[in-house]
């Protein structure tokens, strides 16, 4: 007679290897098997699965490797073992599939429970009360449960119900746990099914995201009776908005369910079905496969989605963020409570998943994407539930820079706010071009996109001129928003939603490389080089002022005096302030590196004259952070006091004349100098 074997396998402890005639103790328990007279089943029987095994090392191949180390990198001596040993032992005790943990596209399928009919309530009020007292199983190791993580790629179909946890081919299979998507944007599920189901996406559980939309749909009857507003010579209806578990009975509708009408042509053709060819679930609106010919009206019309025949439902979820985690629920039921309209023998007894990643084609919703119940949502870094790459992935040093926030995901920073970046250490040179902005559009791009009040997406057919890491101004934008990711001409995922509004605005996005500082609402005037309501505790002289009126390509526009809440620039403005949000004002660092090399020693020695540049700025002098220079309308120094005195470290001609001069030319002047060593020197020259 026909067995069955469980795809566990044999259990290794029981495998005969301990008996002496294995061969012989084997034929003795198979021998018992046999119910039939002049039946035998023998080992020689199973001689086709000899030698199966998992692996194809041998137990003599361990033997080969023990005490195995690992050797050391030692010019000298190459076969030097790596002290303290390493051996082989030790690698295998400590190997761990990091990427493969479940943090990064490594999930291990779906939390799955089993119904017996009496436990599938059809008629809930809400969807936590559809199912009950899961079915209780025996597993292997002769344990009771009443749960398993199983999920392959998404695509079951059942022969004789749902597996042997479940004695009946009637009843229910419930998949429950957590989407994780691996790139940000909007993403298709479509699930075929022959029977009935639920399906919810962040629509239950603590975990909810409220940024998301949730969804939820269901097919719990084989046929309902739906009222539809049908419109002369429209292939199709818009849906009353009549609830059920408070939603839209849309949401009970499958592409391929056949309309029925006893007497409402062109519904009432046996023959010729009709059925749904297209669902707009957002404006409830249904595409049939016929177009209705009557006068406009409003009738009930039958939707009927027969056991076997397979219908679908499509549903895109708003944008999701890279790597977020968002609850989902499945449920399949195949029910004999429906009279005329059961489950026929031969009808296939099936539901398949598949998704569609944002940009991407459709593929099956395969263990990878799906995590269990259990799943820790928000490891602690390093533990071993993040895995050592979730950990290396969230301190990484971003494509569009380092993090400003300290503590925020993803960020290496140590400190709040600007001062927050974070050395690279690196074996290699370490080369960072960086050119101060001269103008606006150096380093603004001005985008329209769609918002909503408590929303970190931001939604937009276009992102180019986006990087990650991008500092973000915008309407009732918080300080310190950044873009953590984006989805091509999709969306641009912010660490910070809006406080308030929603609809289509301007939002700025800014070039965070070299900036010191920013004020969202600072105030300027056309032909005006000052600004005002400006937090001068984070500027200098010297530092890059980049707003909406500088505009020259040929020269910085810098900061020449700070005082109070405002300073003044090298430069008149060319436009005022514009209205908010687009009235701000950004300082850049004049140079790619800041000269902290005096830090430590000024602060032991702040009176020291070394450590207070000085400040007069009487002309010909502009006061900077490295001291005094002589402006660019005033670029030379003459002495009109005979009795003045200059003293050089060093002494530079420029644009000098052509010509010499030796100790015998003519001279009827000198001028005495001294060098920081302390040396004279006597400059001569000629009053012609």
């Amino acid at each position: 007679m026909a067995r069955t074997f469980r795809k566990r396998g044999l259990r290794r402890d029981r495998n005969f290897a301990d008996i002496p005639n294995p061969n012989l103790a084997l034929n003795n328990l198979l021998d018992g098997l046999i119910q039939t007279a002049d039946d035998r089943f023998i080992s020689s029987d199973l001689d086709v699965m000899r030698g199966l095994s998992a692996t194809t090392m041998s137990n003599e191949d361990l033997r080969n490797i023990n005490n195995a180390a690992l050797k050391g990198i030692d010019p000298a001596d190459p076969l030097a073992v790596f002290r303290p040993i390493i051996t082989l032992q030790n690698r295998f005790d400590e190997a761990r599939f990091t990427t493969g943990d479940p943090q990064f596209f490594g999930g291990d399928g779906l939390t799955t429970r089993y119904y017996t009919p009496d436990n599938v309530n059809l008629s809930a009020t809400n969807y936590d009360d559809i199912t009950e007292f899961a079915n209780i199983f025996i597993n292997d190791d002769g344990e009771e449960v009443t749960s398993q993580i199983f999920w392959e790629n998404g695509q079951y179909i059942f022969i004789a119900g749902f597996g042997s946890e479940l004695p009946t081919q009637y009843g229910g299979i419930e998949f429950n746990g957590y989407f994780r998507p691996t790139r940000s944007g909007s993403w298709r599920f479509n699930v075929n099914t022959t029977g009935l189901f639920s399906f919810e996406f962040n629509a239950h559980g603590p975990d909810i995201d409220g940024s998301v939309e949730s969804f939820t749909a269901k097919k719990v009857a084989p046929v309902m009776t739906i009222e539809t507003q049908l419109v002369s010579g429209q292939p199709g209806g818009l849906i009353s908005a009549g609830t059920q578990f408070g939603e839209d009975v849309i949401d009970q509708i499958l592409v391929g369910d056949i309309v029925q009408s006893d007497t409402l042509a062109p519904f009432n053709d046996p023959d010729n079905p009709v059925t749904v060819d297209s669902i707009d679930r957002e404006n409830r609106l249904v595409e049939f496969t016929a177009t209705f010919e009557g006068s406009d009206q409003t009738v009930d019309l039958d939707f009927f989605h027969p056991f076997g025949e397979e219908g679908s439902l499509n549903y895109s979820t708003s944008n999701l963020t890279e790597y977020g985690v968002y609850p989902v629920r499945f449920r399949y039921f195949w029910l004999e409570e429906f009279g005329a309209n059961n489950p026929q023998d031969g009808d296939e007894n099936s539901i398949t998943f598949f998704v569609t990643p944002p940009a991407s084609s459709s593929r099956t919703l395969d263990y990878k994407y799906l995590y269990s119940e259990d799943y820790d949502t928000d490891p602690a870094p390093g533990s071993v539930e993040s895995g050592d790459f979730f950990e290396f992935f969230s301190n990484r040093v971003p494509p569009g820079g380092t993090r400003i926030i300290l503590d925020d995901e993803g960020s290496v920073g140590t400190e709040v706010g600007f001062s927050g970046y974070q050395d690279v250490i690196s074996t290699g040179n370490l080369v960072l071009d960086y050119e101060a902005p001269q103008n606006y559009t150096d380093v603004v791009t001005e985008k329209s996109m769609s918002y909503n009040s408590g929303s970190a997406i931001l939604s937009t057919s276009i992102t180019d001129g986006v990087a990650e890491g991008n500092l973000v101004l915008g309407p009732n934008i918080p300080a310190d928003t950044f873009v953590l990711s984006i989805a091509r001409n999709e969306a641009v995922f912010l660490n910070n939603a809006p406080t308030s509004g929603s609809g289509t605005d301007t939002f700025y996005f800014i070039d965070q490389k070299g900036l010191k500082s920013y004020d969202p609402s600072a105030s300027f005037s056309s032909g005006s080089n000052s600004v005002s309501s400006v937090d001068t505790s984070n500027v200098a002289v010297g530092d890059i002022a980049v707003c909406f009126g500088t505009e020259s390509t040929s020269t910085w526009t810098r900061i020449t005096s700070v005082g109070g809440s405002s300073v003044d620039l090298s430069q008149n403005l060319t436009q005022g302030s514009p209205s908010a949000p687009g009235n701000f004002v950004l300082f850049y660092f004049d140079n790619g590196l800041e000269d902290q090399s005096l830090a430590t020693f000024c602060g032991l020695n702040p009176t020291d004259p070394i450590c207070s540049p000085p400040t007069d700025t009487s002309p010909p002098f502009v006061a900077t952070i490295d001291g005094l220079r002589t402006t660019s309308t005033r670029p030379s120094i003459t002495v009109d006091n005979t009795s003045g005195e200059i003293k050089f470290v060093r002494l530079f001609g420029e644009n000098v004349p052509t010509g010499s001069a030796n100790t015998s030319s003519s001279y009827d002047a000198e001028i005495s100098i001294t060098d920081g060593a302390g040396n004279g020197f006597k400059i001569l020259g000629a009053s012609s």
